[in-house]
Parts: C-alpha cells; sequence; structure tokens
C-alpha cells in the first residue's frame, strides 16, 4: 500500500516541525543553562568594599557626615554637648528568590549616628 503524495508531504510536515521543535527545545535549555551559571556565581563583596570607587565614595561620606554631625544642635541649646559618635560600614549583596539561585547588586551602607 503506498501513500499518496498529500499522505507523505503531510508527514513531511509533521517531520520538519517536530525537528524545529526539537531544536527551539534544545536552544531553550542551553539558555537556561548559561543564566543558571551566570546568576549562581555569588557576587565578590568583600572585592566590591574595597575597590577604589567605593573607598572613594566611603571618604566623601566621612567627610560630609562629619561636617552634619558638627554643625547639628539640639533646638533651644546655646551650645550642644556632644557625645560620642558611633559609625557603621557595610556591603552586602542579597539572594533573590525566583527561578533559580540569584543575587543581587552589592551595594554599601554608612551609618552615622551622633549623641548631644
Amino acid at each position: 500500500m503506498e501513500l499518496g503524495d498529500g499522505a507523505r508531504g503531510f508527514f513531511r510536515l509533521i517531520g520538519w516541525l517536530a525537528g524545529i521543535a526539537l531544536v527551539v527545545v534544545i536552544v531553550f535549555w542551553i539558555l537556561v543553562a548559561i543564566q543558571f551559571h551566570r546568576y549562581q556565581q555569588v557576587p565578590d563583596v568583600g572585592g566590591t568594599a574595597r575597590s577604589s570607587a567605593v573607598v572613594a565614595a566611603d571618604r566623601g561620606a566621612a567627610a560630609e557626615i562629619s561636617s552634619a554631625l558638627a554643625q547639628a544642635a539640639p533646638h533651644g541649646a546655646s551650645r550642644p554637648a556632644s557625645g560620642p559618635t558611633t559609625v557603621s560600614d557595610y556591603c552586602i549583596s542579597q539572594r533573590v528568590a525566583s527561578f533559580g539561585e540569584q543575587w543581587g547588586p552589592t551595594r554599601c551602607v554608612r551609618t552615622a549616628v551622633g549623641y548631644y
């Protein structure tokens, strides 16, 4: 029993569509694998904290905060009695909860508190 030209063409079309679908699935799998590898690398927070850009920003922030704390005075006081000042510097990168394990950008924060 031979297939007609129409049936042969139909099966040929099904074969091509299956092949194209397989290629799409393989390409998608490769792209997902690349993204997982790329985002699973833990950022170098220590290296970022020691970078020249962060060190320069830290110096600028220290000068600005020191100046602001020196000018701060309680309302109505003729002279503030300056107490201790606390400074906390830290850099952090957090895991982002989504498809796979991803890390957010590293950010550095300085917190200063002056007591009067």
